[in-house]
């Protein structure tokens, strides 16, 4: 509802509200985001695009193939996961039980966070991304980011 809302009616402010929504600090919506999604919101073929893809999503046989969640034992690569602690979409309780299950994986929370680390904390997210994909140690990180 809070993505068709701003697409029936894609103007700056209804834009602005639905990334209010989904962000614990309402200054971290960055004014380009934006503008971003009222272009995006704005071409004739985005809701239809976006119900597709919702649809397909809550589709669980077509989905199957592609679920994770039952193999994560499996997962033989390194793993880090990053998480708004504050997110309402997906609960930080759900990925602490699913790092448990992935060997060595890494698990990060960013507090005063909701759904969009790479938004809310773009310094310290891309320092901890840069840090993992070089195979630097993460043991210079609490679990929770930034105090």
């Amino acid at each position: 509802a809070n993505g068709l809302a701003a697409m029936d009616d894609p103007t700056y402010e209804n834009c602005r509200r639905r990334m209010e929504r989904i962000c614990h600090d309402k200054a971290a919506v960055a004014r380009e985001m934006i503008v971003m999604q009222m272009t995006e919101y704005a071409l004739p073929w985005a809701r239809e695009a976006f119900e597709r893809r919702v649809r397909g999503m809550m589709d669980i046989e077509a989905c199957k193939p592609f679920r994770v969640l039952h193999r994560l034992e499996s997962i033989e690569v390194p793993t880090l996961m990053l998480w708004g602690r504050n997110d309402t979409r997906g609960l930080y309780s759900s990925a602490q039980r699913a790092v448990q299950r992935i060997p060595g994986a890494r698990l990060i929370a960013f507090d005063h966070c909701k759904h969009h680390p790479h938004l809310e904390h773009p310094q310290v997210f891309a320092e901890v991304v840069a840090r993992f994909l070089q195979g630097l140690g993460m043991e210079v990180y609490d679990d929770v980011l930034p105090t």
